[in-house]
């Protein structure tokens, strides 16, 4: 259980009227903080005094860039207000205060957009003295404290420029992406891409220090607060590696080398005892440039690894799906340079298009090329559609029955001995 800490105003006669407890009534939006239970709001939307079952507090009663606590309930609430509140935290006329919610809840609560309200976990902060454990949260945005789920891949969700957290089905954990792609811009344009406002185009310029700092923030909160505890699943409560994902093509960036170079010092100078790997999420198609050779080798040197895309072999099809066409035999070249410098895995994203599933020529086609770059790849991921597109064609994909790419992952394993993990 935890206590919610409600903004409000310099109550002199609490004890004499508690409806008007809340004194501030800002309207930032009329809806509940809840989804699912506006049928809370009471006529007079009071607080809950001690020993009675609370509620959560109606947006109306909210001033615009006020703050909500949460804490350990002990016998009285948390309160601690910021912009320009503090002078209240120290007054005891709150004591009687309670507002107990379960953590399902409030996760539920500050998954909501709330623009102008921040959430700051703490303890009883008006003894702070009393509460060690208050010195281990620190102040973020909404966005931070959502529940993380493969479903959602929100680059937003740490509030950060650069790095983002998101439970990874393929990964098996909670990976921690490095957007060098901040602008939505990638030299592809994959029909089933999840980025909104995808343009075609290369990053801006990337600040090495800011994503620095990011980072080292992000790998705090993972390894020494109590982020996995309260935002991801119990099934992903792991940090499984730092990945070079993102908006975009991660390799376009001039900083690429340079930021594969900063994620190895940050983990070094962590001294981790099971530090996550590096990955590389990629197309694939700047493969030829020495910059991009150099980053992947840094990679490979920290035993981290890189996937591949490769949806279709046709130019054809691969246009259709991926926005552009190379020869077989161009990435197959890449692909092997890729093999030579990092432990390589082809990552192949396979659905329905138009209620057309793969047909059976893509599919022989897809076998030659794995047969013909075995030697240099550890394995395939093969994934189906876990989250919608945000591109126009979105409502032409359907995704596959797992069964189908079961049985395609078997004729991999048997006819060409490679290691197939599916995704469905």
């Amino acid at each position: 259980m935890v206590s919610v800490g409600v903004p409000i105003g310099r109550v002199k006669n609490f004890e004499s009227d508690a409806r008007e407890i809340l004194s501030r009534r800002y309207a930032i939006k009329h809806d509940s903080l809840v989804a699912g239970q506006g049928s809370q709001e009471l006529c007079d939307r009071r607080i809950a005094t001690i020993d009675e079952e609370g509620v959560i507090p109606h947006l109306d009663d909210m001033a615009h860039g006020d703050l909500l606590d949460f804490g350990e309930v002990h016998h009285h609430t948390v309160v601690r207000l910021a912009g320009g509140l503090n002078d209240l935290s120290g007054e005891r006329d709150f004591q009687r205060i309670a507002m107990p919610v379960q953590m399902t809840a409030l996760a539920l609560m500050v998954g909501n957009a709330v623009a102008g309200v921040e959430f700051e976990a703490a303890g009883d902060l008006h003894k702070k003295e009393d509460n060690p454990r208050a010195e281990n949260y620190s102040l973020a945005p909404p966005s931070f404290m959502s529940r993380l789920s493969v479903l959602d891949h929100n680059r937003n969700a740490a509030g950060m420029t650069y790095v983002y957290p998101v439970v990874s089905r393929r990964a098996g954990g909670v990976s921690v992406g490095i957007n060098l792609n901040p602008n939505n811009a990638c030299n592809w344009r994959c029909i089933y891409c999840q980025v909104p406002d995808l343009q075609r185009g290369g990053p801006p310029p990337i600040d090495l220090t800011q994503l620095e700092a990011e980072l080292r923030e992000m790998l705090t909160q993972l390894y020494r607060g109590d982020y996995l505890e309260l935002h991801a699943p119990p099934e992903a409560r792991r940090v499984v590696d730092i990945a070079f994902s993102g908006n975009g093509e991660p390799t376009s960036a001039a900083e690429f080398p340079a930021a594969v170079a900063l994620v190895g010092r940050i983990l070094d100078s962590l001294a981790l005892s099971v530090p996550p790997r590096i990955r590389l999420i990629t197309n694939g198609s700047l493969l030829d440039r020495e910059d991009v050779q150099a980053g992947i080798a840094k990679i490979g040197l920290q035993g981290g690894e890189v996937w591949f895309k490769v949806d279709r072999v046709d130019p054809a099809r691969m246009k259709q799906i991926n926005g552009v066409g190379y020869e077989p035999a161009t990435v197959l070249r890449r692909l092997k340079r890729c093999g030579e410098l990092c432990e390589t895995w082809v990552q192949t994203c396979w659905f329905a298009l138009d209620g057309q599933p793969v047909t059976a020529a893509e599919q022989d086609a897809y076998l030659d090329f794995l047969m013909a770059s075995k030697d240099c790849v550890a394995g395939v991921h093969l994934y189906g559609l876990a989250r919608p597109s945000m591109q126009a064609e979105a409502s032409r994909l359907s995704a596959l029955p797992a069964a189908q790419l079961e049985c395609l992952a078997a004729q991999i394993r048997q006819k060409i001995g490679l290691t197939v993990l599916v995704s469905p």
